[in-house]
């Protein structure tokens, strides 16, 4: 693997999640004025801010899965086999990171929303 590869994803990671947060407050900005809500975009951008913390969860879980299937495989405690298995799992961590998270942001923007009248 090349040196150089870690440092580039890194830097590519964090452009993408900037560029996404940015899109996700000016849509938030943008759907609350639609409503009539006052919400501007700094506010929605501290409260993106507080929702990036539930990440760590989703992402541990993420981590303790792949990296623990992986373990297994190096010292011949699961097969190749299991490998259906192990993505059906991978798969509905993701199905239930997505859900959490969407709640977490739910929940704090409504709760944003309600206390700028």
């Amino acid at each position: 693997m090349a040196i150089w590869l870690a440092p580039a994803s890194v830097t590519m990671i964090y452009l993408l999640l900037w560029g996404t947060t940015r899109v996700a407050a000016w849509l938030t900005a943008w759907e609350a004025g639609y409503r009539g809500y006052r919400l501007p975009k700094p506010v929605v951008l501290r409260g993106l801010y507080y929702h990036a913390a539930h990440y760590l969860p989703v992402g541990l879980a993420a981590f303790a899965t792949t990296a623990g299937y992986r373990w297994a495989m190096a010292h011949s405690f699961l097969s190749y086999r299991s490998a259906s298995v192990y993505l059906v799992a991978l798969c509905i961590e993701v199905l239930l990171g997505a859900g959490y998270l969407f709640k977490v942001y739910w929940t704090g923007m409504r709760n944003m929303m309600y206390a700028n009248r």
